[in-house]
């Protein structure tokens, strides 16, 4: 996912190998966007079937990589490394 702003950030990576579905991640995100504790208003989604233990993070839209933070607050808030924020040159 690339976004354009002013922002030495334009994307964030995934490594779904790392991810260990705390969704740490959805909650800073619900947060940064209605000020809430709630991973069904995040732009960012964590999906596992636990039948087949596939796992997949999906980016909504609406991310703006948490404007006017230092680092987007999935990044900073991701226990396990799985989200990483890069600048796109």
């Amino acid at each position: 996912m690339t976004i354009e702003k002013e922002s030495p950030i334009s994307r964030i990576t995934i490594k779904p190998e790392k991810c260990t579905v705390c969704r740490s991640c959805e909650i800073a995100c619900s947060y940064h966007f209605k000020k809430e504790f709630n991973p069904k208003i995040s732009q960012i989604k964590i999906i596992f079937d636990p039948k087949s233990a596939d796992l997949r993070i999906s980016q909504e839209n609406g991310c703006d990589l948490c404007k006017n933070e230092k680092s987007p607050l999935c990044v900073k808030y991701c226990v396990r490394g799985a989200l990483n924020a890069e600048k796109v040159e």
